[in-house]
């Protein structure tokens, strides 16, 4: 019998220039600094479900208990994240969705890098012109290897 496929993540990659990226530096300096330690708890939840996450009416709750803030400051910073557009306005305000194609791009990466399935059933932010090959696409070098056999 096989083994359930696993849908999350356990790591993601946290870049070196995170807090050099324009829209971190919007979101410090309207939020403050905790504003981040909100962002990177929702990408946890985010990335240990997949590539997306539904917002609902205990969230803010569950934020608040992790971090110590308030419910109406986590509420105002997703809506700051909203407007910076660290996650997308549109399927927000559509289907309650916090995701990116960011977000969705790095998980596509990730999986790609891991050799894992990765499909985008449902909320998909990607064109398909924008899709990376994937690792089951990537040509095979048939090159002969440079490297030198000793006996």
């Amino acid at each position: 019998m096989g083994r359930n496929v696993k849908k999350g993540l356990d790591y993601f990659p946290f870049d070196v220039d995170f807090f050099q990226d324009i829209k971190i530096r919007k979101l410090i300096k309207y939020q403050r600094g905790k504003a981040v330690t909100v962002y990177a708890l929702l990408l946890c939840l985010i990335y240990k479900n997949g590539y997306y996450m539904l917002w609902d009416e205990e969230l803010p709750f569950i934020l608040s208990e992790q971090t110590g803030f308030e419910e109406a400051y986590i509420q105002e910073v997703v809506r700051c994240c909203l407007a910076l557009g660290l996650f997308s306005k549109e399927l927000f305000d559509k289907e309650k969705v916090l995701t990116s194609i960011g977000i969705q791009e790095r998980y596509k990466r990730i999986c790609d890098d891991c050799r894992r399935k990765c499909e985008f059933s449902e909320f998909n932010l990607i064109s398909s012109e924008d899709k990376r090959i994937s690792s089951e696409e990537k040509p095979k070098n048939s090159a002969k290897s440079t490297q030198i056999k000793e006996k």
